[in-house]
């Protein structure tokens, strides 16, 4: 949710409360910058301003009213005995809730803070971060899901069901949500207008051990692999498919249109996931190397230079949760861009 800044004992939540270890304090700090530097360099201010606050109001806006769309058409009754438009109006919902979140998050970089600020940053890091697991996790599903009906159509029917379907869904929901309530009390606001969280267990470096593996791999390894693997796989069926094409008649052309279609829009999500994640993905796996074998460069311009980095990149993965519906209207030919202005015009 939030990032690190260069803090004293004085600059915690609620006042009084000990200080972050400066070891954790170290490896986070580059993330978010203290605002003594802002008149120093200017372009600074324009950085906090385009990535910590209009990048957010703008994705967030843009994105509920894509997913909103996305949601009614996937659900429309003709739709509804297709597992992987399940998939798609699960992701719709969930990468919602993900931005009216972000949206609320954004006042907090303006310095607003509450009576119990720490419970409120607390459960609303919980919310975000539970919303952008399941958000990758059905992801990483749909795209397993749709990989399956390609590439083994005669099994489709028995593996690729709507029941399957809603049961992955909730549990990829629940999981999340179960785990992730540690956030509820192993992390600390810190930073200088009290909006950063960071994982808070010195004492217990085992439970930091296995709570940052398990955030790396459901966060990025599982997903990447899965997306990955299901897309080398949907590619590979098909081109197969594409040299007997003319074996095809035309009943049966017209009949894998619409899997054509959504094959379509799935590899352009996916893609788009891929291009969203890893800049802030590599960012986060170079620093922390960098922070391991103790060469950060603690000096301002580094600092500042890095934090510029973490801020633009994070906001790029945010956007993930927002560009789905206008890469199905690329993607999802004339029948879901028609399905599109219907739903508006209803609305």
């Amino acid at each position: 949710m939030k990032n690190i800044t260069n803090i004293s004992s004085s600059q915690t939540w609620p006042p009084g409360t000990p200080a972050m270890p400066a070891d954790i304090i170290a490896i986070n700090k580059s993330f978010n910058i203290s605002s003594e530097y802002d008149e120093q360099y200017p372009y600074l201010v324009l950085a906090k301003t385009i990535f910590r606050n209009w990048a957010p109001i703008f994705v967030s806006l843009v994105g509920i009213f894509g997913n909103v769309i996305s949601f009614f058409i996937t659900t429309k009754k003709e739709y509804r005995h297709i597992s992987t438009c399940l998939y798609m109006s699960a992701l719709a919902a969930v990468d919602t809730v993900f931005l009216v979140e972000y949206l609320i998050d954004v006042p907090f970089f303006f310095g607003l803070k509450f009576t119990n600020h720490l419970i409120v940053i607390r459960f609303l890091t919980y919310a975000m971060y539970s919303s952008a697991t399941s958000s990758r996790l059905i992801l990483a599903a749909m795209t397993a899901d749709r990989a399956c009906a390609v590439f083994l159509p005669l099994k489709a029917r028995s593996l690729c069901t709507v029941s399957h379907a809603r049961k992955v869904i909730v549990m990829f929901i629940l999981i999340p949500a179960v785990v992730n309530i540690n956030m509820m009390f192993t992390y600390a606001v810190v930073g200088e207008d009290f909006d950063t969280i960071v994982l808070s267990v010195r004492d217990y470096p085992w439970l930091e051990i296995i709570i940052t593996i398990y955030q790396s791999a459901v966060l990025t390894v599982i997903p990447f692999s899965v997306i990955l693997i299901s897309n080398i796989l949907i590619v590979f069926s098909v081109r197969r498919a594409a040299t007997n094409m003319n074996k095809l008649g035309q009943d049966n052309k017209q009949g894998s249109s619409e899997n054509k279609h959504l094959t379509r829009m799935l590899l352009l999500v996916s893609l788009a996931f891929v291009l969203c994640c890893a800049p802030y993905t590599l960012f986060e796996i170079f620093y922390k190397i960098l922070a391991l074998v103790g060469a950060v460069d603690y000096s301002a311009y580094w600092t500042i230079r890095m934090g510029v980095i973490g801020w633009g990149t994070a906001a790029i993965t945010q956007a993930n949760h927002a560009v789905n519906f206008y890469l199905y209207v690329l993607g999802g030919g004339k029948k879901f861009r028609t399905d599109a202005i219907n739903v508006l015009r209803l609305a």
